[in-house]
Order: structure tokens, then sequence, then C-alpha cells
């Protein structure tokens, strides 16, 4: 019961906060998102088939002595002059240790021009 009702709040809050983009381009268009996703959206995000960049703004170090697979790992402090390694029309979910630099990381985003930004 438990685990139903929570597949349905986060296809629905993930519905609520996805514009799909015309012409079927991939590309969203609701305007600037800052939102916090949980663990469990963030998995239902990676398995819906839309485009998705895991951002990793931990350091080299932390990711290399573990990370989600698939992930690209910018440190935080290195972030805002490696911006054009990102397609900033994707979404992008921030992640890191405590939640702390995925806070950091997700502003550097908005701040460069990235349209669709969530943090864990």
């Amino acid at each position: 019961m438990r685990t139903t009702r929570c597949r349905v709040l986060v296809a629905a809050t993930i519905g609520a906060l996805l514009i799909t983009g015309c012409g079927g381009s991939g590309v969203l268009d609701p305007g600037p998102v800052r939102q916090d996703v949980s663990s469990a959206e963030l998995e239902a995000m990676m398995s819906d088939g839309q485009p998705l960049v895991i951002l990793d703004v931990r350091t080299a170090g932390e990711y290399q002595a573990g990370h989600i697979p698939g992930s690209v790992n910018i440190p935080v402090a290195e972030l805002a002059r490696r911006l054009s390694e990102l397609d900033a029309h994707l979404r992008t979910v921030c992640v890191c240790t405590r939640g702390v630099r995925s806070v950091q990381g997700a502003q550097v985003l908005l701040d460069g021009g990235f349209t669709h930004v969530y943090k864990v």
C-alpha cells in the first residue's frame, strides 16, 4: 500500500514538474526550476526515458570511492568554469554526500542559464 502511494506521488510530482517541449525535441521548457527530489524520485527520473544528467559535485576522490553509474563528476569548486561541458537544456540533478554542495551546484547551474535543475 505504501509503495503504491509512493509511486503515485512520485508520478504525480514528476508529471506536474516536467512539461515536454514542442515538436518532440526532448528539450523541456517550463522555465528555471530548482527542485528537491528524493532518491526514489531520482530513481524514477532515471528510468522514465527522458534525457537526464546526474551531476556529482563531490571531489574527484569522493567520486572515485563510489558514485551513481553514468553520473558526471564536476566538483562544485570547478563547476562555474566548466559549465560548457554540460547541456543547459537537459534535466540536471546535482548530487553530493549530505546535500550542501548539491544546493551550491544547483545555484551555479541556475546562474549559468540552466533551466531544469534538481538536487537530491
